[in-house]
């Protein structure tokens, strides 16, 4: 039996409002139910789990987008996906080519989508993902 999109839940952890409202309008007119989170602050990726998601998307740099050294939300990803939830390491700052490459070769995590906004479009969403199928 198929499941109703609305049966789908879908973690979203992005410390930037503006793509986080953007992925959400376009994840809600498909009608999936999505969990907003903007910070990691006091947050266990095993309580994440056991709250059974069907897909989380996670921004690479959730404390601060600016700071280079800032892989809070992948490391997060990584640990959720560990546990076994389906994880997109969704960033406009990619890791390196063979950190990217460990992470999706590793199963660390599920796939990595690049993030893009189009200029003079505001906040219009632009993604592009690759990924690594695990056997």
């Amino acid at each position: 039996m198929k499941k109703d999109p609305s049966d789908y839940r879908i973690l979203l952890v992005d410390n930037d409002k503006g793509f986080q409202q953007s992925l959400l309008g376009l994840l809600r007119k498909f009608n999936y139910s999505i969990f907003p989170l903007d910070h990691l602050q006091g947050v266990s990726a095993v309580d994440y789990h056991n709250q059974k998601f069907d897909l989380a998307l996670v921004d690479r740099r959730v404390c601060k987008d600016t700071d280079e050294d800032d892989t809070t939300g992948q490391d997060f990803a990584v640990e959720l996906c560990n546990h076994g939830t389906p994880t997109a390491l969704v960033t406009a700052h990619l890791p390196e080519d063979l950190t990217l490459f460990d992470l999706l070769r590793s199963g660390g995590v599920t796939a990595v989508v690049e993030k893009k906004f189009v200029k003079n479009a505001g906040k219009a969403l632009n993604l592009r993902a690759c990924s690594f199928v695990r056997e």
